[in-house]
């Protein structure tokens, strides 16, 4: 349970703020940039890809941490029952708007970062596997962690999209001077 391993460790929910923060600040800059360097190759699927891929990543940012909030609970003091219930209802979406926060998330997330690595590809700026690894690293995400639940998998697959973002954003900085 999210509530026992986060209390038991105070100092990941420290870095794990840390690092919501970093992802906060650049996440939605490299959705930009990634379609920015595809936008004169490939304006059309760039521009489909940065309306999907901007508002469904942004939709992400929306929902709280669960980590979070069980690091706020243990710190308040409240008891592990009514912790877990609170914790439950969040990751299980009982609220209808937090459901559809999320679904607008897995699905636009999802369907833009392919979108994006497709107009990387078809604008060829970066080098194509990049573009194709990016194709591949939101639907690899979805499998690893939903489909099979595998942590490894799903940090690779997220390193895939930063990768690709990353190429992206290295070559706006090479071509604009």
């Amino acid at each position: 349970m999210i509530f026992d391993g986060v209390t038991a460790s105070p100092g990941t929910a420290t870095i794990l703020g840390w690092m919501g923060l970093i992802v906060g600040l650049t996440l939605i800059p490299g959705v930009i940039a990634t379609g920015w360097a595809a936008l004169q190759g490939a304006p059309q699927l760039a521009t489909a890809a940065l309306l999907i891929a901007v508002p469904g990543w942004s939709a992400g940012l929306l929902f709280p941490s669960p980590e979070l909030m069980a690091a706020a609970l243990g710190t308040a003091g409240v008891d592990r029952a009514t912790s877990v219930t609170i914790l439950t209802s969040l990751v299980e979406f009982t609220s209808p708007g937090l459901g559809a926060t999320v679904l607008i998330f897995v699905v636009a997330h999802i369907g833009g970062t392919v979108l994006l690595g497709l107009a990387l590809y078809r604008a060829r700026v970066v080098p194509r596997l990049l573009a194709i690894l990016l194709v591949l690293a939101q639907p690899l995400h979805f499998v690893a962690f939903v489909v099979v639940q595998n942590t490894a998998l799903d940090v690779t697959a997220s390193w895939l999209t930063a990768l690709g973002f990353g190429a992206a954003g290295w070559t706006l900085i090479r071509h604009c001077r």
